[in-house]
């Protein structure tokens, strides 16, 4: 601990100095005392000061990557505002970085606000659509449709994301085997695999079979 403050502290006086370097420095020795010894509190704004100093820099690639691995850590410490304040930072800084928007979509969607959750979700998967990264955004929606349970629309566009996609054979093959892992969940899931197949190829869905519980309840007459 005395050492993890040491390093704060000199940080501190080379920021007074507008010394940028040598504050960072000090600060990432802060940062690995901190990660090597569990026992020392952790002070999560030591990647954001770092992120800060890499901005006065002029290194915006370095200081989003602190940004990014602040908002991880405030995530994973279930500190959710903290974690989407970066990411909206990251954001405001490099509006293309695809990765942020599933980040976003996770908390949101872990604070309940399914509405912000779907939007960052559907963002993130329209950006994978079209970067040609069809099981990266199907992945995504199909995460967002299985951890919100309510919003089944999320299936339809899970298959018009795919079928949008899917222009080559081997395309179509890929989504084809994606939407097969559908088939192996329970029976109200199953349904909404056999929608979203219908609606990627259009065809008409066959008629359903009745379960073997189903089955238990049919009149079988006098015997």
């Amino acid at each position: 601990m005395a050492k993890l403050d040491k390093f704060k502290d000199q940080a501190r006086k080379f920021e007074q100095k507008e010394q940028w370097p040598k504050a960072i420095e000090q600060l990432l020795k802060a940062i690995e005392a901190m990660e090597k010894s569990p026992e020392d509190d952790t002070d999560l704004t030591l990647y954001n000061r770092v992120g800060d100093l890499y901005q006065k820099t002029g290194d915006t690639q370095l200081a989003v990557s602190y940004y990014e691995r602040a908002a991880e850590r405030y995530g994973e410490g279930g500190f959710h505002n903290n974690a989407i304040a970066l990411c909206n930072k990251v954001l405001r800084l490099t509006p293309g970085r695809s990765s942020v928007y599933l980040k976003l979509g996770t908390m949101f969607a872990a604070k309940g606000f399914l509405a912000e959750a779907k939007q960052n979700m559907l963002e993130y998967a329209d950006r994978m659509q079209k970067a040609g990264q069809i099981e990266e955004a199907f992945k995504a929606l199909k995460a967002f449709a299985e951890m919100t349970p309510g919003q089944n629309d999320i299936w339809a566009v899970l298959a018009a994301q795919a079928r949008a996609a899917a222009k080559t054979e081997e395309q179509k093959a890929q989504v084809d085997k994606l939407l097969a892992e559908f088939e192996h969940k329970d029976r109200s899931v199953q349904r909404k695999s056999r929608m979203s197949r219908s609606m990627l190829t259009g065809e008409e869905l066959p008629p359903e079979l009745p379960s073997k519980r189903e089955l238990v309840f049919l009149d079988l007459g006098d015997i």
